[in-house]
């Protein structure tokens, strides 16, 4: 009888805990995850932007990315989107980031210019989550042959990660 009651009891307090985990979890209000995109700026070595304004040099049909697909080392372009702003902060610069999703599918993407290769960006991923929300998060891990220090912190987006052309 004893033991009936023991396990009876265990039972409720583990029924309880797991209902009122449930419901932490619902009042939880989680900050979004960093999206799965990167955004890259193309500049010189004065930050001015090399795809539009003053400094013009590529034009954005000239700027291609392709990715290396893991599973069987195929190469399959990428589709990019251009955010174009006009004379920043009243100056004669304009700023294009582009940017383009991440997927785990790929080993190593590919920015071209002009039809040739230039840069190799390679993306690492943190699996994290807490105890109610998802903490994971996509970083750039190599440009070129350059390891990024830091590694593990999320993807710039703001004003897109410089190029330096």
């Amino acid at each position: 009888m004893k033991n009936k009651f023991l396990v009876l009891a265990a039972g409720l307090f583990v029924m309880a805990t797991l209902t009122q985990c449930g419901k932490d979890c619902a009042k939880e209000v989680c900050d979004e995850p960093p999206p799965a995109t990167f955004s890259f700026r193309i500049v010189n070595n004065t930050n001015l932007d090399l795809v539009v304004g003053p400094g013009k040099v590529y034009d954005t049909s000239q700027i291609k990315i392709s990715a290396r697909k893991a599973s069987n080392g195929s190469l399959e372009n990428i589709p990019r989107l251009f955010f174009i702003i006009k004379n920043v902060l009243n100056t004669a610069d304009s700023i294009c980031t582009t940017g383009l999703t991440i997927k785990n599918d790929y080993s190593v993407y590919y920015l071209s210019l002009n039809n040739i290769v230039t840069d190799s960006m390679s993306f690492g991923f943190n699996k994290r989550e807490g105890l109610c929300c998802d903490l994971s998060n996509y970083y750039l891990a190599k440009f070129n042959t350059l390891t990024i220090p830091n590694g593990g912190a999320p993807l710039p987006i703001t004003n897109g990660y410089p190029i330096i052309k």
